[in-house]
Parts: structure tokens; C-alpha cells; sequence
């Protein structure tokens, strides 16, 4: 192996590393997640994003965490960088957990844009199901990483 090719791959570890220690570190947050554990959980998923700061399900991560903490405003912002950074929206409930914060700044009309089969409930109605839809989609993904 030439020197070019040594640092070429050299240069490769180096970007792979920092990528790796993110998700060791998400990894280790979704365990704490699933102990309730939210403030901790919460320092690492912002640990992870200083490695891999374009990583959506980072944010994504952060911004559940902040919206069971109830601070939602903050939760608000974590979830729209986790969409603009391409988020997978089919695997990730982003716009529920989007319209529930929404819903709890007192933004309906952006919420019910969000989740538009519940756009013609009351904003009571509204907010008690969308904590449904993510009650129950968040014991559908607990049985199926259980399993």
C-alpha cells in the first residue's frame, strides 16, 4: 500500500468514527429513553449530535425527549431539523409528535395542518388523540424491538 492510499483510507476511518460514536451514543439514549430516563438521555443524544451534527434521527431523538419533559417549544425546533435533514417520515411519527407540541404552544392551526384526518376535531379532541396515535405507536415499536 502506497502513502496515498493509506491516507485516503486513514481519511475514511476518520469520517466513519465520529458517525459511529453518535450512534453508539443514540444507542445508549434509547435505553435510558425506554427507563424513563429523559434528562439523561437527553445529554447524550446532544453528545451524539457534536459527532454527527447532520444526523436526523438525532434530532428527532432530541426533540421526543424534550416533548416528554414538556418543553416544547425546544422539542418544536429538534423536530423541524430532523425533517429538513430528511428524516424518514414513514418510519419516524415526526408529524404527530410535531402537531402535539404544536397543539401544546397553542398552535392549532398548524398542528391540524400536520394531521389533516383530525383537522375538524375541537383542539381538546384533537390533542387527547393525537396522545393516542403516539401512545399506541409507541407500544407497537416497544413489543416489536422487544421481540
Amino acid at each position: 500500500m502506497n502513502i496515498q492510499t493509506q491516507s485516503t483510507t486513514c481519511g475514511r476511518c476518520l469520517k466513519v468514527e465520529p458517525q459511529r460514536r453518535a450512534r453508539l451514543l443514540n444507542n445508549q439514549a434509547n435505553e435510558l429513553v425506554k427507563s424513563g430516563r429523559y434528562h439523561e438521555a437527553l445529554q447524550l443524544y446532544m453528545e451524539a449530535l457534536r459527532f454527527s451534527p447532520q444526523m436526523p434521527e438525532l434530532y428527532y431523538n432530541v426533540g421526543v425527549a424534550l416533548a416528554v419533559m414538556e418543553r416544547f417549544e425546544e422539542a418544536r425546533i429538534a423536530l423541524y431539523k430532523s425533517k429538513q435533514l430528511g428524516l424518514d417520515v414513514k418510519a419516524f411519527p415526526v408529524d404527530l409528535y410535531l402537531a402535539f407540541c404544536e397543539a401544546k404552544v397553542d398552535n392549532f392551526e398548524k398542528a391540524k395542518r400536520l394531521v389533516p384526518e383530525l383537522s375538524q376535531e375541537s383542539e381538546e379532541t384533537f390533542t387527547a388523540r393525537i396522545e393516542k396515535l403516539l401512545e399506541s405507536r409507541n407500544s407497537k415499536h416497544d413489543k416489536e424491538n422487544d421481540g
